[in-house]
């Protein structure tokens, strides 16, 4: 094998704003076919607004030293823990956030996913399209804060990538259960904005805090990858507890008193209910049984009202899209 001529003309050149990222669900791990049972017909936009996606093999070789010299003495292949990282912006018609954070109902495993990731799409001869297999969730992060939008940020574990010259090449490798064309459906929702429309409340409809600068919450699934015996990519992943904690900067009420007579009582703040957009169809994001997990009031000199930044665990997470 010889090295790749890096150095074959400006139209190799990767070039920024020709990207572009769809998925869709798999009828089982690491096999890129649709889930017929979602309905999802071909694939979909991630977002009109996607920020990173981030597409990583970690370190594929293994290097060993001998006693007899200081340099490398045998280099060897070795697993190949393929990963995905994601970063967009949350629009009111999203249908991704619910694959990441829910499981299955009846297996309670994590969504298998496939993606389409591609860049220089608008080359004719020297795009690149990236077919990631069997994308697991291992973490998603939702946050907004004064004056921000709502975004969305996960990690994945993957089975595989595949990489094509052009769109054309992934379809022919994709069988007819897969989608023949990308993007048979586009995201073109209104973004959420922190403070254009959405609420932050507890279960009984109360405002869950007087002034709320910033809120986030991180599901953990927990996931531990599998290799086989004669195999560098991943034979399966499965999933273990899932971990919900968050965090958010509210303001102190009676200078903090309320706050951390809860806190220290270990109250169960019961449901917190997040809507990033109520004045049209958006995700809503469903906490039960919130509890504070520490408390730091910090009584100074400054210009401000009383803030905390207050971190929080919910025993379960849920979402769904409401009207």
């Amino acid at each position: 094998m010889t090295w790749h001529n890096y150095a074959s003309g400006t139209d190799d050149i990767g070039r920024p704003y020709q990207g572009a990222v769809y998925f869709w669900p798999e009828n089982e791990y690491g096999t890129g076919q649709t889930n017929a049972s979602h309905d999802l017909t071909g694939s979909c936009s991630v977002s009109e607004v996607v920020e990173v996606a981030r597409l990583e093999t970690g370190d594929v070789n293994r290097y060993f030293r001998g006693l007899d010299s200081i340099y490398i003495s045998k280099a060897t292949k070795t697993n190949i823990d393929y990963t995905f990282h994601l970063e967009y912006l949350l629009a009111t018609d999203d249908i991704l956030l619910d694959l990441l954070v829910d499981r299955t109902a009846s297996a309670g495993t994590v969504h298998s996913l496939s993606f389409a990731v591609g860049a220089n799409k608008n080359s004719a001869t020297n795009a690149a399209w990236y077919w990631v297999k069997g994308a697991k969730c291992k973490t998603v992060t939702v946050e907004g804060g004064e004056g921000e939008p709502w975004k969305v940020s996960a990690d994945f574990s993957c089975s595989t990538f595949a990489v094509y010259r052009d769109q054309a090449g992934l379809n022919a490798a994709s069988t007819t259960s897969s989608p023949a064309a990308l993007n048979s459906r586009q995201t073109t929702g209104d973004i959420c904005m922190f403070n254009a429309g959405g609420w932050i409340q507890d279960g009984s409809g109360n405002t869950f805090a007087y002034i709320t600068k910033s809120f986030s919450v991180t599901v953990n699934h927990n996931l531990q990858d599998l290799w086989t015996v004669g195999s560098r990519s991943k034979t399966n992943c499965i999933e273990s507890a899932l971990d919900v904690t968050g965090n958010c900067d509210i303001s102190l009420d009676a200078a903090g008193r309320h706050h951390f007579r809860d806190v220290l009582a270990c109250t169960n703040q019961g449901t917190i209910d997040i809507r990033p957009a109520t004045f049209i169809a958006s995700p809503k994001l469903y906490l039960t049984d919130v509890r504070w997990d520490s408390s730091s009031i910090d009584i100074s000199p400054g210009n401000e009202g009383m803030m905390e930044s207050a971190p929080f665990t919910a025993e379960v997470i849920a979402v769904s899209q409401v009207s």
